[in-house]
């Protein structure tokens, strides 16, 4: 196959290879389409740590590494530029891995964005509903506070509109609290006198 021949199949298998999602699927399509050719090369992927006597070419850019091909050429069929072609293929296919990696992270980094807004709105609403209820709860207590103003001899007080209430109208109006009428003794015995007799002979 002529160089200029194989350097357009390279080059078409590289940008296929760049729409695929998976590494290991890149490697193997990679390493089965040049075998495929015919070329007078065999690449293999080596193993962790395994050895080789032929010529061993690292998948890796400048920041990464994603293993090692076994390059095993027969020096009868196989040329100095398909040689050339090739090795430059291999780095072309590091750089197609290490833009999957960094579309990984940025897709691993929007994900975790996602979730912290979501956890952020939910916080933010449960936030807002206990101010509200807070609100509706300050909304129904009332309370009474600072001096006010009682009249001497009838005990009315005057409200901040100048009006003089009786006593359980005003706390009723300024207060959650409720009036249940009745007599103390000392009423009892000044306007009811024979009733309060009454109750003290029954007792």
């Amino acid at each position: 196959m002529k160089a200029d021949s194989l350097s357009h199949d390279i080059f078409l298998l590289m940008l296929n290879l760049s729409q695929i999602q998976s590494k290991e699927k890149i490697l193997e399509l990679f390493i089965d389409a040049v075998n495929g050719e015919n070329l007078g090369v065999s690449l293999r992927l080596l193993e962790s740590g395994e050895t080789t006597e032929g010529k061993v070419q690292e998948i890796s850019t400048m920041r990464l590494t994603f293993g090692r091909i076994a390059i095993e050429e027969d020096l009868h069929k196989v040329s100095p530029e398909v040689l050339a072609i090739i090795r430059n293929a291999v780095q072309m296919l590091a750089i197609i891995l290490e833009n999957l990696e960094q579309s990984h992270l940025l897709a691993d980094d929007r994900h975790r964005l996602e979730q912290e807004i979501t956890e952020r709105k939910k916080a933010e609403q449960v936030r807002e509903q206990l101010i509200h209820e807070l609100q509706d709860a300050l909304d129904k207590v009332k309370t009474l506070s600072g001096l006010i103003p009682i009249c001497c001899y009838c005990n009315r007080i005057r409200d901040d509109k100048g009006y003089w209430n009786e006593i359980a109208d005003y706390i009723s109006k300024h207060s959650e609290a409720e009036f249940s009428h009745g007599f103390c003794p000392e009423c009892a015995k000044k306007h009811y006198p024979k009733y309060y007799k009454k109750e003290d002979n029954n007792s």
